[in-house]
């Protein structure tokens, strides 16, 4: 059994600031109604930018490492070339980000996530509740019904704030979780769902919360081998399925009709954006085209074909060879937290974009923490790990 590592210090001060910091920022200026002077925002955006290198500059230069020099300027290089030519702005903070955190456990990202996701979570809708911001009301698909996202600027937003509330509350309580703990979560993720009309992140959250509830049932070792061969399956195939249908599309195919409309319309909207933008190597600026719905370029769901069309091909093996270093550690050290929480993100990913993005998707964070020359994988230390 894994015993959490959660610690607090004067060193991790500057970190639960970088952090926080970002998590606000990007949230309350990209995903919410808040009114937020352009100015302001580009001077946060900037001083954000400053605290990832300063706190990346002071860890280099304690512990010097040339292979990580190498890496970080070879990855960052790339980045910054791509945050260009997509004109993609918070790419650039997302790679500093996720090299900026190696001195923290992972139990204390999730820790960090979880206080400051609950403190949005309640604020946001309470601030659309009172009048304080505007409640965006939107039309469901089947336009039957109305959708409210209570101070975000979509729906799907807080959909996917709850869902990352729920996979670090389970994370962090992974072996005391009890039914009825699953109970209250499920009925409030339902209750959610009729609010948000976000089925997604209502499936994701039925998952991953009876996952954690059967763990202990998984926890032997030939039921933990069925676990990592299932992430590893998930990874190849969560973007390859992705990338057949995004290429493959053709209305006159039933089949692939009947794909889109289980989707609502994922397949036809990626496959739009694909003849339109096609795939370069280095990525390319993309534009949403909310007016002339009939074009299908108005939304572009699937994290997969978000990443490939408008990232390009080098950024997207960045993901997902950090994705797979992240499950690699978690098979060594045996940590099915880990592996379970990744998994759902890569779900989650088939129909919404919020999977690629670090300020949501905190597994993302741990992808480099093995390269800093620690010999405890991921920051968990190898005594903390004891026999169940």
């Amino acid at each position: 059994m894994m015993k959490k590592v959660v610690k607090f210090s004067k060193k991790s001060v500057k970190y639960t600031l970088a952090i926080v910091n970002w998590l606000i920022y990007s949230i309350v200026v990209g995903g919410t109604t808040v009114p937020v002077n352009a100015t302001f925002s580009n001077i946060w955006y900037f001083f954000s930018i400053l605290l990832f290198i300063y706190i990346i500059f002071v860890s280099y230069y304690r512990n010097v490492n040339y292979k990580t020099m190498v890496l970080f300027a070879v990855v960052m290089g790339v980045i910054c070339i791509v945050t260009y030519t997509s004109q993609y702005i918070p790419l650039l903070a997302w790679g500093l980000m996720i090299f900026a955190v190696r001195d923290i456990e992972c139990d204390f990202i999730v820790s960090v996530y979880f206080k400051t996701f609950i403190v949005l979570g309640i604020l946001i809708p309470l601030m659309a509740v009172t009048g304080l911001i505007s409640n965006t009301v939107m039309d469901t698909v089947d336009k039957t019904g109305k959708r409210y996202a209570y101070g975000f600027t979509h729906p799907n937003v807080l959909g996917v704030v709850l869902l990352v509330i729920v996979i670090c509350w389970c994370y962090l309580h992974w072996k005391s979780i009890k039914l009825y703990h699953i109970a209250i979560i499920n009925l409030i993720s339902y209750g959610m769902m009729q609010i948000t009309d976000s089925s997604s992140s209502f499936i994701c959250i039925a998952f991953i919360s009876v996952i954690a509830l059967l763990e202990r049932w998984f926890d032997k070792k030939s039921k933990l081998n069925m676990w990592y061969f299932g992430i590893i399956v998930l990874l190849i195939f969560c973007p390859t399925i992705s990338y057949y249908f995004m290429v493959k599309y053709t209305p006159s195919n039933p089949f692939m009709v009947a794909i889109d409309l289980f989707t609502t319309g994922r397949i036809r909207t990626m496959n739009a954006f694909f003849v339109k933008y096609g795939v370069k190597m280095l990525g390319s600026p993309i534009i949403f085209d909310t007016e002339k719905r009939s074009l299908l370029l108005f939304a572009l769901d699937n994290s997969y074909g978000y990443i490939l069309i408008r990232f390009g091909i080098i950024v997207s093996l960045f993901y997902f060879m950090g994705l797979f270093k992240v499950i690699k550690c978690a098979i060594q050290i045996r940590d099915t937290r880990i592996i379970i929480c990744v998994l759902t993100f890569l779900v989650y990913g088939l129909f919404e974009n919020y999977f690629f993005k670090p300020q949501f998707n905190f597994t993302l964070l741990f992808i480099f923490a093995n390269y800093y020359g620690n010999s405890n994988k991921l920051h968990v230390k190898k005594r903390e790990i004891s026999k169940s």
